[in-house]
């Protein structure tokens, strides 16, 4: 049995850690806060999955790991068990990670919108060594990397998950009633069916949008939206000053869209402070762009909002699947600015 374990938002994270301490990284700098985390959360995923699997390897974001026929995975409850174990414990280490680092830069605010999926499949593989370490080869390993690619979340809203193939599912006596029937299609591998078990809260079956049309092109409106939001975005009612900062002599005086992958929104106070509201995860323009929103200070994980810009009737249609912008999204300038 292969079981992979992948961290999901691992490499737009530390993207957005080093641009928040490039201070960090010249020689001679302290490691950034968030290294040691990330490093406690592959550890906790190795923790949790033995002794049942034997680890491969850890692959950068991702942990790799086998049980071979003398291993006691005979059935689908233990490896339910296993993957629901790992989970919570990779969720209980981020809450841990927020409470003590009390470390609020614009990237490490986003640290709750990790995920963890995992892809479990079963084959005949090859134990060779090699470079003195043992290494898994064959087709079913090859199988079980592609899978880490998929269109899960796409079609089911969940990031959270395990995927089973239908190869495992079969070998553990897993039936179609533990989850969601799903089918990858790869051009070397081919097509790879099996079940999509979901881990932690339910998605929302139906995201909160808010659609405006605005009279100008597509890459206009995207531009108006990012590098320039703070031309139309109503600080003196929706910001953290507004929220968190009632009573204070202090002013918003700007907001900043730092328009990149893995850039951050921030509010500049008067007094000097910059507070972050999100990060962006999700940078394709000018069609869309994907946002890990957090403007507030405390625990709860960012809500994941996307925005697509489409050409409709000499305009654009601005679609926003939003929790908490809704209200103020509709302060968008409908005529260019």
């Amino acid at each position: 049995m292969l079981l992979l374990a992948d961290i999901t938002g691992y490499t737009a994270f530390l993207e957005a850690v080093a641009a928040a301490h490039p201070e960090m990284f010249r020689p001679g700098g302290e490691v950034p806060p968030a290294y040691p985390v990330m490093s406690s959360l592959l550890d906790v995923v190795v923790e949790q999955i033995s002794p049942t699997f034997l680890l491969s390897e850890v692959e950068g974001d991702a942990v790799f790991a086998y049980a071979l026929a003398d291993r006691p995975v005979a059935d689908a409850p233990t490896l339910l068990r296993i993957v629901g174990s790992t989970y919570r414990a990779f969720r209980e280490r981020i809450d841990e990670a927020m409470v003590l680092q009390r470390h609020e830069c614009q990237a490490c605010i986003t640290l709750p919108s990790l995920e963890l999926k995992f892809v479990a499949h079963h084959g005949t593989l090859v134990v060779q060594p090699i470079a003195g370490r043992d290494r898994l080869l064959g087709r079913a390993v090859n199988v079980a990397h592609r899978l880490l690619k998929n269109s899960i979340t796409e079609r089911t809203g969940r990031r959270a998950y395990l995927f089973v193939t239908g190869a495992a599912a079969d070998r553990l006596s897993l039936g179609p009633e533990a989850g969601v029937a799903h089918e990858e299609h790869y051009p070397d591998v081919g097509p790879v069916a099996g079940i999509v078990i979901g881990l932690g809260a339910e998605p929302r079956v139906e995201p909160i949008r808010e659609t405006v049309t605005v009279r100008c092109a597509p890459d206009r409106a995207f531009e108006l939206f990012t590098e320039h939001m703070g031309t139309w975005w109503p600080v003196e009612s929706y910001s953290r000053k507004v929220s968190e900062l009632e009573g204070e002599d202090v002013e918003v005086e700007r907001l900043e869209f730092q328009a990149r992958p893995g850039g951050s929104v921030l509010e500049h106070l008067s007094d000097g402070r910059i507070l972050p509201w999100a990060q962006v995860i999700g940078w394709h323009p000018p069609d869309s762009l994907v946002m890990a929103w957090r403007p507030h200070a405390s625990p709860q994980p960012p809500t994941e909002v996307e925005v697509t810009f489409r050409a409709r009737d000499g305009g654009t249609l601005v679609d926003l699947g939003a929790s908490g912008m809704g209200a103020a999204v509709r302060r968008l300038p409908r005529e260019p600015v």
